[in-house]
């Protein structure tokens, strides 16, 4: 999968928390995509984010989708990493 992220800015009342929009596009091979547990923590140069579920709908992460996310999060300063990880269940676990 590929992951975009993004920080939308800070709140209206100019707190130090963010929102932070994630965008993971599910691959498409035969076996792609996962019903399982997603979560993601992102990283920047004053801190992270904590883990976050990666959840809207019961049909994310389908083979070829693209799912967009959005969580709000203390302000961790420019973006420099993230970790993605998957708690897989089902036949063909991605």
């Amino acid at each position: 999968c590929v992951v975009g992220l993004h920080t939308a800015g800070t709140t209206a009342t100019g707190s130090s928390q963010c929102e932070y929009r994630v965008e993971v596009k599910t691959g498409d091979v035969r076996g792609a995509g996962t019903d399982g547990t997603v979560t993601v923590c992102v990283f920047g140069t004053q801190g992270d984010t904590g883990t976050q579920p990666l959840e809207t709908s019961r049909n994310n992460f389908e083979r070829g989708q693209l799912d967009t996310f959005f969580f709000k999060a203390p302000d961790i300063g420019p973006i420099t990493s993230c970790r993605v990880r998957a708690c897989v269940r089902g036949a063909l676990p991605a």
